[in-house]
């Protein structure tokens, strides 16, 4: 693990700054017709930051933060061509002028013999904490570590990695929510051992991955929460109940609903939809996990909530995982599309609109595949801001205006 403080100094920078902003190529507001100005998408901004190349091809789970003095940052891994890798290491890239212009990528963690990668990173008006994994790809997530580390600066430097204890060993750390009451709930996924190891065939494009056949034939995901009521110093452990026969349930989001309930979604692997759970005890107890009616392309979801209550979920509901399920055996990591954005204003129940975000960009290929959004809500800004890797190897930074959820 390195030593000292890691900063922002000039080394690796990875890829080139792209020369396309704005909009993604769309009018202006000012030039658009009566038609173009009632769809949503339209008042989308969608600004590419930057392409990588070797030996940093790579461009994967970007999380957009506001630091505490008003810059936005991009924590995101590359490294390679793919992840789990052993040269996999993060970078971070910064904007003083709320996303117009970003500095060149930057280094900031990497670990000697192993991979490097990020899971959540979240902001307090006294610091940014970012958890951090070292990873071994011959044996893909089996022997994730978990680690801790911390800015004072607005990112610019950043401590010594802390194992995070209690939780060192295959825990991966999600996107932290704070309950109305003030309490941190931190939604995670581990891993199980299979006492006996699984059966089941893996999809024909990963069985020639033997470190991804051994880990998936031999381990169970698992989703829960941890819940901190005195700012992250000590956490209780809670799980959700699922059923063994629903091997890997995890990336999961949560997000508080109007009567102080808690909601969980999770990934499910090979199944072809999100998963749920609900707890009405502030996280305490949840009940067993069981399948929705949202398609699900194997690719992690992000949920969000506004001040007013309405709930946006990015997801990527490919239309083929309903009439054939079978399908995504084969291609859901291949297809990860649509990339959409659904809003509710009813704690879920129903959603009152769907907007494709697939094509906010000009087209890089024949199918973009917009991976791993993350953001933040900015009230102030009347913004959603969000990042995301398009096809594992470029940066895009989209706003959302509240204007576009109608």
């Amino acid at each position: 693990m390195p030593s000292g403080i890691i900063g922002l100094q000039p080394g690796a920078t990875a890829g080139k700054r792209n020369a396309w902003n704005g909009n993604g190529g769309r009018m202006s507001m000012s030039k658009q017709t009566t038609s173009q100005a009632k769809d949503p998408s339209a008042l989308i901004e969608a600004r590419s930051v930057y392409t990588g190349s070797d030996p940093y091809y790579l461009v994967c789970e970007p999380f957009l933060r506001k630091a505490p003095n008003g810059d936005l940052f991009v924590l995101y891994q590359s490294g390679g061509h793919t992840e789990p890798a052993n040269n996999n290491v993060l970078f971070i890239t910064r904007s003083a002028d709320k996303g117009i212009s970003w500095s060149d990528p930057v280094q900031v963690f990497s670990t000697p013999g192993k991979g490097t990668w990020s899971s959540e990173v979240f902001v307090d008006p006294d610091k940014i904490t970012a958890f951090v994994y070292e990873v071994e790809q011959d044996n893909h997530f089996a022997t994730l570590r978990a680690f801790r580390s911390y800015s004072y600066d607005n990112g610019y430097t950043w401590t010594d990695r802390e194992p995070f204890s209690g939780f060192h060993e295959c825990c991966n750390m999600r996107q932290r929510i704070v309950r109305s009451d003030g309490a941190w709930v931190i939604p995670f996924c581990y891993t199980e051992r299979l006492q006996e190891p699984s059966v089941r065939t893996l999809p024909r494009y990963e069985a020639n991955t033997a470190a991804w056949r051994a880990f998936y034939e031999n381990h169970l995901y698992r989703s829960g929460v941890l819940i901190s009521s005195d700012g992250g110093r000590t956490f209780s452990r809670h799980h959700v109940p699922g059923s063994r026969s629903e091997q890997f349930l995890w990336e999961p989001n949560v997000i508080e609903l109007s009567d102080g309930s808690l909601a969980m979604l999770m990934r499910n692997e090979y199944n072809g939809w999100l998963w749920k759970s609900l707890s009405r005890d502030g996280g305490l107890t949840w009940s067993e996990a069981e399948r929705t009616d949202i398609p699900d392309a194997a690719v992690k979801m992000r949920l969000l909530k506004l001040q007013d209550g309405r709930i946006v979920l990015l997801c990527h509901p490919h239309p083929n995982l309903a009439a054939n399920p079978d399908w995504l055996k084969e291609s859901s990591r291949r297809y990860r599309y649509p990339f959409e954005m659904w809003v509710s204003a009813d704690d879920m129940r129903t959603w009152r609109s769907r907007t494709n975000l697939q094509h906010i960009a000009p087209p890089r290929r024949e199918l973009d595949m917009w991976h791993y959004p993350d953001g933040y809500v900015d009230e102030e800004d009347r913004a959603i801001h969000i990042a995301v890797d398009l096809n594992r190897n470029e940066l895009v930074v989209i706003r959302i205006p509240f204007e576009a959820l109608e």
